[in-house]
């Protein structure tokens, strides 16, 4: 299991973990998102706003 951190821009409230299996398509990750956001993210909203940006630390 891997466990995200995600964070939606131009809303208020911390960023929030994501867990999801590893071998998972972006299609899954969507939903595991949508469901793990404590409702930042609302079932009526369009899955073309949601955007995948990587961030790393700085030691890889």
């Amino acid at each position: 299991i891997l466990t995200l951190i995600c964070a939606v821009d131009g809303a208020g409230g911390s960023p929030f973990p994501v867990e999801i299996d590893a071998d998972k398509t972006v299609g899954h990750l969507k939903e595991a998102i949508k469901e793990q956001s404590d409702g930042l993210i609302r079932a009526d909203d369009p899955w073309t706003k949601l955007e995948h940006f990587l961030a790393k630390k700085a030691d890889g």
